[in-house]
């Protein structure tokens, strides 16, 4: 236990000791500054996609709506209702 006790006395040991831990302290500073800056700009994109979501979906016409039961999408030129049963 001297043996620790004594290297640990040492004014050199110390002082690297303080110097590590204002180093780390540093770091995590800006660690913390740049998660803080990155949140913001995380939420900044997000409101930006939905915002352009937003005009996408008012810009978009539907075209041809197709629904059940009426002309078939491939046949354009049919003027009935086409029924497609593969059962038998």
């Amino acid at each position: 236990m001297s043996v620790i006790s004594d290297f640990l006395s040492d004014p050199i040991v110390s002082a690297i000791g303080y110097f590590m831990t204002v180093v780390s302290g540093a770091i995590a500073i800006a660690q913390s500054i740049r998660s803080s800056n990155l949140t913001k700009e995380i939420n900044n994109l997000k409101n930006e996609i939905s915002v352009l979501q937003q005009v996408n979906a008012d810009n978009i016409e539907i075209k041809e709506k197709v629904v059940q039961g009426e002309k078939s999408q491939y046949f354009k030129d049919n003027s009935g209702p086409i029924s497609i049963d593969n059962r038998g």
